[in-house]
């Protein structure tokens, strides 16, 4: 009887510090998981806020882009514009001249440096008006030209 109580407590003993071991490697398991995903929900949180920092970047230069492509495309109106105006018996050539030569600069100089668009529009409306200007003046040419038709006629 006696010595077979004793291996019985030997294998009770045993069989509780194997359980207590196996709790504390089940905390030791439980904060390694906790602690990964912790890290795994901050890196998800980085991912999405650098995410949101590229949409935020790619509209900035889509937005940057479009405005660029209007100013080209008004620069071009204008172009064709002047190109309109001229003809054989104006004597505006010298003047039409300047304003392709202020174009280009201003060509140039929207490429060299970022659009300011305020600056920028001031000169498009100067060079606007200077067109009209010379417009006006190739009328009156025009007109002179009929006159002296008519006179000659």
């Amino acid at each position: 009887g006696g010595g077979g109580g004793g291996g019985l407590r030997e294998d009770l003993k045993s069989a509780q510090e194997g359980i207590r071991s196996a709790v504390g490697e089940n905390i030791k398991m439980k904060t390694e998981v906790g602690r990964l995903t912790r890290a795994a929900d901050k890196a998800h949180r980085d991912t999405q806020h650098l995410e949101g920092e590229l949409a935020r970047l790619r509209g900035d230069l889509d937005a940057k882009s479009n405005s660029l492509q209007r100013l080209v495309e008004e620069k071009g109106a204008v172009t064709a514009e002047m190109v309109q105006c001229r003809t054989e018996w104006c004597d505006m050539e010298k003047s039409v001249y300047t304003l392709n030569r202020r174009v280009r600069f201003l060509e140039a100089d929207a490429v060299r440096r970022d659009a300011e668009e305020e600056s920028q529009r001031t000169l498009e409306s100067e060079l606007r008006r200077e067109l009209e200007a010379a417009k006006n003046r190739c009328k009156d040419a025009e007109r002179h030209l009929s006159d002296a038709k008519a006179q000659m006629a």
